[in-house]
Formats: C-alpha cells, structure tokens, sequence
C-alpha cells in the first residue's frame, strides 16, 4: 500500500498496525527518479509496511514534517521509518544514497533491530543530586514509567514567548518533609519528544504517575504552589508538610504566586 500526496490519506496510515515508511518531497521532485524509485520499492514490500509520500509545499504536510522531526538541513527527499512502540512512536532515518540496495539493506537492519531510533532529546544528566530532578525524553519513559515509584512531572514549554520559569516544583519540594515517596522533576516540552497520550493543557501543565496506576497518571493545570503541595500530601496520605507551611491562607492575587501562602497562626 502507497498514499501518495493526499495529506488527509497520509494522517490515515497512523490508524493501521503497521509499521509505516514515508517519503517527504518537494512537489518539483513530484516525478524525481528518487519517487519512482520509492514507489517500485514500496511494490517490492507491499504488505510488510504502510508507506506513504507527502510533498512539503502542501501546508498540511509541514505537520508531519514536524512529527517525524524533518530538520531544517535535511535535503530533500527524505525517508523516515516510523514504528509504534509501547506510548510512543520510534523514528528512524534513512542516511545513504537514494537506491534500491541501500533501501533493502535499512528494512533488513530495521529488522535485525540494527538500526537506531532518533528521539528528539536534551542529553541525559547521569548525576542529579537535586531535588527535582531534569527529566529529558530520553530519560522521561524509564522515570515515569517505573512501577516502583510515584512521580510528579512539571510539563513547560520554555519556547512560549512570556513563559518565566517560577520555581514552582522547587517551592513544592521545599514544604515537603523529607523521606516523602514521590520522585519530582520537569521536563522542556519544546526540547524533548514526549509519549503522544501525554497531556499538555497549561503552560505549565503537572502530571501525576502513581505506582500502581501508570495507566491513569493525573494531569493538573498550571496551579498555585499551596494547591499542588495539598494535592501531593492528600497522595501521600497525609501529615506530610513541613510544619512551618500548614497554616496557610491561599492568596488569589498575582502578587502572592510566588508563595502563596502566610502564617496567620492558626487561622
């Protein structure tokens, strides 16, 4: 099966379980010997993989060109490999010269799982000693994922123009007693790739992964310190906020984000 440059027919392939190869061209390159070399390649394996072509001058393909994480110095055309795995999907890029041998050698390294996925992704940080932890796409699957631990993410693009990092999760750790069962850490929308069920609502956006549920993570909109520490210490079960931080009284102006919260003793 080969799509060929129908945009809506293209978002369809995502439907079908199969693993899907895509060909991105120009619409000069319409007739290229690369395409007609593609389209008998795809004959050769009809059945085995979805495979679908886009022309990059029609606007609607400049979102899979996004997904498929098409870089600005790619030279036209270019081939992805795209295979579902678990939450996300694994992208791999076809690098040598446009022929068929070099075609069939990338589908037997794929399935000799020889071939290495790209993931969009900052480098891991192997030594965090800090609190909260920076969680990058590389790193965010095996950390939220883990069964054995309740994880609490900060969400944030730092691309939105008048984003401001605050110290939110900072502040959170800091009313938290220590010895607590949650993992914090956040993570850069704009430079990492994120599993696709992953909700972004607010910029911030927080989500909860609870060890017996990792099926069911909670997501919050972007929210006041005070309510994201009550959220996590109703997780907990209790009693754990620093006792300087319990009686507090939750401020509605923008002035008090910062802390929203103040000792009015007991009140």
């Amino acid at each position: 099966m080969c799509i060929r440059d129908r945009t809506q027919s293209t978002w369809g392939i995502f439907g079908q379980d199969k693993s899907i190869i895509v060909l991105i061209t120009t619409s000069q390159q319409d007739e290229s010997k690369q395409q007609q070399l593609f389209y008998e390649f795809a004959h050769a394996y009809q059945g085995q993989f979805v495979f679908a072509s886009a022309s990059l001058d029609d606007i609607a393909t400049q979102k899979l060109a996004d997904f498929i994480e098409l870089d600005q110095n790619d030279n036209l055309p270019v081939i992805r490999l795209l295979q579902r795995q678990s939450r996300r999907w694994l992208k791999y890029k076809f690098a040598e010269e446009f022929t068929i041998e070099n075609l069939q050698k990338f589908i037997k390294d794929f399935e000799e799982n020889n071939l290495e996925p790209f993931i969009k992704s900052e480098e891991v940080e192997e030594t965090q000693q800090k609190t909260v932890k920076k969680l990058v796409g590389l790193d965010f699957e095996e950390v939220a994922f883990d069964p054995t631990k309740n994880v609490f993410v900060q969400f944030y693009s730092s691309s939105d123009e008048g984003y401001n990092e605050s110290g939110a999760l900072d502040q959170v750790a800091e009313q938290l007693v220590e010895g607590h069962d949650i993992v914090l850490g956040r993570i850069d929308v704009s430079k990492n790739e994120l599993d696709e069920d992953i909700e972004f609502i607010t910029n911030p956006t927080y989500g909860y992964f609870p060890k017996d549920q990792k099926e069911k993570p909670v997501y919050l909109e972007s929210k006041p310190v005070a309510e994201l520490v009550d959220f996590l210490n109703g997780k907990l079960g209790g009693n754990y906020v620093k006792e300087e931080y319990k009686n507090c009284l939750l401020y509605t102006s923008d002035a008090a984000d910062d802390l929203l919260c103040v000792d009015l003793g007991g009140r």
